[in-house]
């Protein structure tokens, strides 16, 4: 799972069928700034507990450590969600965020972000509910926004 510095770590699917992996989400969290290790565990508990109320699969949980200045482009962490998304042999249903502001805080490139997803068949979630970071595509969980 997790590191305990908050540095990039995963979670890996047990099985894969045909050599994809399962359908199912990714976690992107933000750990910048949240320095106290349980704060940490709390922050990134809760966008398990989201997938799994939902009964979604945890494909994989990316922590990045950027300020959110940082262009998402150069964040190791959102490389891989990237890499996950663009994979042909992973399944991707959709992304969690705590926030989408954990990425991008202009708007402009959160409709960007919101784009790029759709066209790659992905909603997007945030966990703060006066949020609207659903990007619709699929009957499992994405929302129009």
């Amino acid at each position: 799972m997790q590191s305990s510095t908050g540095d990039q770590a995963s979670t890996r699917p047990t099985s894969t069928v045909s050599g994809v992996q399962p359908a199912g989400v990714l976690l992107y969290l933000n750990v910048y700034g949240i320095e106290d290790i349980a704060d940490r565990h709390t922050y990134m508990h809760a966008s398990y507990e989201y997938a799994q109320a939902l009964d979604w699969h945890i494909i994989d949980a990316v922590n990045d450590n950027a300020a959110t200045d940082a262009p998402h482009g150069d964040r190791p962490g959102w490389r891989a969600i990237v890499q996950h998304v663009e994979n042909p042999a992973t399944a991707v249903d959709g992304i969690v965020f705590h926030s989408l502001d954990d990425l991008v805080q202009d708007p402009a490139q959160q409709d960007e972000v919101r784009a790029w997803a759709a066209r790659h068949g992905c909603f997007i979630r945030s966990l703060l509910a006066t949020e609207s970071d659903a990007a619709a595509v699929g009957d499992d969980g994405g929302e129009s926004s």
